[in-house]
């Protein structure tokens, strides 16, 4: 469904941002690298030629502040970490979208906390 507030592009990059949320998402498991995360979410970005869009960190540690550590990309993670895992894309002066899921990282894999309904973001 389109809306004709909405540039027809937004519709195009919504379905690539799902796409690197999930993909970054998918790898947030104890063992692998904070940097895997972003490594994830910025090739899904960069596959759909948008690269040069993506211009926010994919993670952040999330808890008793809104971020926190673990930013280094060479952080092993660990289970119990908590993370706001997100992915972007902006376009310079004209639209972007962020999407951010909450995620605690286990040894069965990761296990989001806040996952929204992605058909919200492309209806």
């Amino acid at each position: 469904m389109s809306n004709k507030w909405v540039d027809a592009k937004y519709y195009k990059i919504v379905p690539i941002v799902i796409k690197a949320i999930d993909k970054a998402i998918s790898v947030a498991e104890t063992g692998n690298k904070a940097g895997d995360i972003e490594r994830a979410s910025y090739s899904a970005v960069e596959d759909a030629s948008y690269g040069k869009c993506f211009k926010h960190e994919a993670f952040h540690g999330i808890g008793l502040e809104v971020e926190e550590v673990p930013f280094l990309h060479e952080v092993v993670l660990k289970e119990n970490m908590c993370l706001s895992i997100e992915s972007g894309i902006y376009i310079t002066d004209k639209m972007g979208i962020r999407l951010e899921d909450v995620v605690v990282i286990a040894d069965s894999g990761p296990r989001v906390l806040n996952r929204a309904p992605r058909e919200i973001y492309i209806s």
